[in-house]
């Protein structure tokens, strides 16, 4: 898929089957990757609760050490159906939305009642020239006099997750970050910043929770503190160790 940005003069291509962006046929990162340097503790306690929830329920330690990867690769196939029906809906089109979907599905159409809406981008792939990465953001609209950009996030819930999810009512750390990186790139092509970055988290069970906060300028600095820190970590060899043992072992298995 080519997109061309900045009047013209950008290509970007997004290969989706690998997640990967190319500008002017040069591989560039994407805020998630940058992002994912980021220690992220409540993703790990959940995964060790689901751990132990698989043992408690027979389950022999090397297999249990993966229930966390076939949870979360579940919840992943519901919530990735939900994130390309709330972006085909957003451009009028309505696909069929199954038995799984449709408590999450049901939650965006209610917010989207409640709140009047102007669509300004969705679906967006966007590119930062000044500090060289990609990404795609969710959604860009107009609600009160005010520019939001937005992301939603998909998931599905248990008793624990929910705790370090949208239980505490507050939005996860990275996910802002992720709005703000988004910002700077948009800015930078349209010249336009946003007045406030949104969290839409919505669950499987059918729980939505919106998250607006307006403090973007700090935000943005931060974001492009780690784009630095990234890119170190990178000049020195860093890899995601963790990532590649859980990869190898999981394709020996």
């Amino acid at each position: 898929m080519i997109t061309k940005l900045y009047d013209g003069t950008i290509d970007v291509n997004f290969k989706e089957s690998s997640h990967r962006y190319q500008v002017n046929g040069e591989y560039k990162i994407g805020c998630t990757t940058i992002l994912g340097i980021l220690n992220k503790e409540g993703l790990l306690q959940w995964a060790a609760n689901v751990a132990v929830q698989a043992m408690l329920d027979g389950e022999p330690p090397e297999d249990a050490k993966y229930a966390y990867a076939r949870k979360r690769d579940k919840a992943g196939d519901t919530g990735t159906k939900v994130h390309a029906w709330i972006e085909n809906h957003l451009q009028g089109h309505d696909l069929p939305i199954d038995k799984d979907m449709r408590p999450s599905v049901n939650a965006f159409l209610k917010w989207e009642r409640e709140n009047d809406i102007e669509v300004l981008e969705q679906e967006r792939i966007v590119y930062s020239k000044e500090h060289d990465y990609c990404g795609t953001v969710d959604l860009v609209f107009n609600m009160n006099g005010k520019r939001y950009v937005a992301d939603f996030k998909t998931s599905d819930t248990d008793k624990e997750w929910k705790k370090y999810y949208t239980g505490r009512r507050r939005p996860r750390n990275e996910h802002l970050l992720q709005c703000a990186l988004y910002d700077q790139a948009l800015t930078e092509e349209l010249g336009t910043p946003a007045d406030a970055y949104m969290v839409i988290y919505i669950t499987k069970e059918g729980e939505l929770h919106n998250f607006e906060v307006d403090y973007t300028d700090y935000l943005k600095e931060t974001a492009l503190n780690l784009v630095s820190v990234y890119k170190l970590y990178k000049q020195l060899g860093f890899k995601n160790e963790w990532r590649s043992y859980e990869r190898q072992t999981q394709e020996a298995k």
